[in-house]
């Protein structure tokens, strides 16, 4: 029954296990299915020999020919109305037949078929279709008694995800469907269709979008639902750890980073959190803030590391001061912070005195110099002494609460007294 005209093709025999009614449109490809039984049987042994350009069908053909005999509009296409009325549209029950074939035949592998629009979304009273494996990722409203939040459902359409209501029983019950292509409105479903809208529009673009397209309340509201998420489920999948990793949903502490506002950010552009202590001055490092138990949750997940006081001076600003970033007022406006707190700093972490000692803050003449280059302001013959000179504390920092402080790192006393600085005395 071959066609001499296209004898270069093949014609395929259906067979029961692999029927015509799964692939519409592509009869001149297909065996005529009326055919007498004997005649079929001998053609059908003459193809697996290998003798005619018959072949029997196979599932190894099936996911090509299928690609062929759909509408040329559909090729390629994320989503396609489908109206079975239409001539040339695969017929109402196509979709059941196939789906039923695949659970049949395909229960471990959907690859093949990852390109065709498979997926039924009902519009109205027309139903779409989108591809198996939808770059602009879909996700169930409702499924094993989850809902998804009506906000993130927001956010997930303007990041032009398809929320399905529920897929049809033929559909769901494959086993694939709801693990790889279809997701569960948790919140490891909804981290996974991010990632698959990131996979289709590169990681920029998703970004700029994600940035651009979702106010500062919703970008909270995702970061609350993935603060939910445990350690444990989080290192179970890497690929979600690293678009989680990606995605700006922590915010910055005010007048870090050479930002007066908080500004949304990721956990690859930002690895240190503020201390719960807020220093008078700005910090030159963008620094995320943790002012929520979601926040704190998420930055633990993303291995964010929260900074002690100590930490912050000790790392980021005590060397910011050695390198002029701070004006003179800020480096006053710290260092009274630093000293009022120096009991409950050298409670917690003894090496604050070594630290300080070694900080030139105090200014003379223009130059930050550390504390041992001053005198004790409280003797009355080192007064008598250097009278007219800048060799004293001066200004807040004569205040007696904090001379007091400044003696326990490194304020001179009469036994400190260097030669150079008398023969200094005695040329005034």
């Amino acid at each position: 029954h071959a066609n001499p005209r296209r004898a270069e093709k093949f014609i395929f025999i259906p067979t029961n296990e692999h029927p015509q009614d799964i692939l519409p449109n592509i009869k001149d490809d297909l065996l005529d299915a009326e055919i007498e039984k004997e005649t079929l049987e001998n053609l059908t042994k003459a193809a697996m020999r290998g003798y005619t350009q018959l072949k029997v069908l196979t599932k190894d053909v099936i996911a090509q020919l299928l690609l062929q005999s759909l509408p040329a509009q559909w090729k390629g296409a994320q989503r396609v109305t489908w109206d079975p009325e239409q001539f040339g549209q695969p017929p109402k029950e196509w979709l059941h037949n196939i789906w039923m074939y695949l659970q049949r035949n395909f229960t471990r592998d959907l690859s093949a078929f990852e390109p065709l629009p498979l997926i039924p979304i009902p519009e109205g009273e027309q139903t779409d279709l989108v591809q198996l494996y939808a770059t602009c990722g879909v996700i169930m409203r409702h499924m094993d008694g989850l809902s998804l939040d009506e906000d993130v459902e927001r956010i997930l359409v303007k990041l032009g995800v398809n929320v399905v209501e529920d897929l049809p029983l033929f559909v769901k019950n494959h086993p694939l469907v709801t693990e790889m292509y279809v997701f569960s409105p948790s919140y490891i479903g909804v981290l996974k269709t991010l990632n698959r809208v990131c996979e289709g529009l590169g990681l920029e673009l998703f970004l700029a979008k994600m940035t651009s397209q979702t106010s500062a309340e919703e970008k909270r509201r995702l970061r609350s639902l993935f603060s939910k998420m445990s350690l444990f489920d989080f290192q179970l999948r890497p690929e979600l750890q690293r678009i989680l990793f990606q995605i700006p949903l922590l915010e910055t502490l005010e007048n870090s980073g050479g930002f007066t506002e908080s500004r949304f950010v990721c956990a690859t552009e930002v690895s240190l959190a503020a201390p719960n202590e807020t220093l008078p001055v700005g910090i030159s490092q963008s620094l995320i803030k943790i002012d929520s138990a979601d926040a704190s949750n998420l930055a633990q997940l993303l291995k964010i590391r929260r900074m002690t006081v100590i930490e912050l001076l000790r790392e980021i600003v005590f060397p910011d001061i050695e390198g002029a970033f701070y004006t003179p007022e800020d480096i006053e406006k710290c260092m009274l912070y630093v000293l009022k707190h120096y009991y409950a700093f050298l409670e917690k972490d003894s090496s604050i005195e070594s630290t300080l000692r070694s900080l030139p803050f105090l200014s003379r003449k223009g130059l930050l110099l550390t504390t041992e280059r001053f005198y004790d302001p409280d003797h009355a013959l080192l007064q008598r002494m250097f009278q007219a000179e800048e060799n004293f504390p001066v200004g807040v920092y004569a205040d007696q609460s904090i001379i007091s402080i400044l003696r326990n790192i490194g304020l001179r006393g009469l036994d400190d007294v260097e030669t150079e600085d008398l023969f200094e005395t005695a040329r005034l």
